[in-house]
């Protein structure tokens, strides 16, 4: 597996596409990331067996390494050294080349468990219930001010035309919350946990108790089409 939440979730899909054309029964997976709850999560499914964490803790370097892998296989495997140590890997990214030959080919035919939340969100949110999940913006991906900038219009969309309530995820840095405004979840129907779920895990225990979800996030895309909501 290479990448972060999103990459992850579509890879293990390959995995288990590989498994069922091979008649093979579990895998043992390569996790080249920064987030060592990746490693958590793909230890929960019943057909992987074991998973070592290639871990590189500069994410300048581990994104060097990503864009070489999704343009060329074969470099990241010979520079990395991963092709000497493990001569038998299986790279699951999907590379430009894939994406272009196989556009329509996305395995969705599969499902994942999901390990202990971090966080007790079940109970938080039981008096919430039913509730969308909107996830706006996260500044790991890009800069507040380049991000999605309609998400306010969008959520006072939503509280006006939905009779359900709104359950605000999102990642956001001490060093920006003086632009942050509150006054946008004073709306009783409005629960704003923006920077206080510990990990993606989190994010998708609460994804699962969601009636819908509106993202800008790749992984919970994914989550929404694995698990259907």
């Amino acid at each position: 597996l290479v990448g972060s939440w999103g990459d992850s979730l579509c890879s293990y899909g390959k995995i288990c596409k590989l498994l069922k054309d091979r008649g093979e029964k579990k895998a043992n997976v390569v996790y080249f990331g920064l987030d060592q709850n990746i490693c958590e999560l793909i230890k929960s499914q019943p057909n992987i067996d074991k998973v070592s964490w290639l871990k590189i803790d500069t994410p300048s370097v581990i994104g060097k390494y990503i864009n070489m892998a999704v343009r060329d296989v074969p470099q990241w495997l010979e520079e990395t050294g991963i092709k000497d140590q493990l001569p038998d890997i299986v790279p699951t990214h999907v590379t430009l080349k894939d994406q272009h030959q196989n556009y329509n080919d996305c395995y969705r035919d599969f499902d994942l468990l999901l390990p202990p939340s971090l966080g007790n969100w079940d109970e938080f949110l039981a008096d919430k219930t039913p509730y969308i999940l909107l996830q706006p913006y996260s500044t790991q991906s890009c800069s507040y001010e380049d991000h999605w900038q309609f998400w306010k219009q969008a959520m006072n969309y939503l509280v006006e035309k939905t009779d359900k309530n709104i359950v605000v995820v999102g990642e956001m840095p001490d060093t920006l919350k003086d632009i942050f405004d509150l006054e946008l979840f004073e709306n009783p129907k409005v629960t704003c946990i923006v920077g206080q779920t510990r990990s993606m895990l989190d994010v998708l225990h609460i994804a699962n108790g969601a009636s819908a979800i509106v993202t800008t996030s790749n992984a919970l895309s994914c989550w929404s089409v694995i698990k259907k909501i």
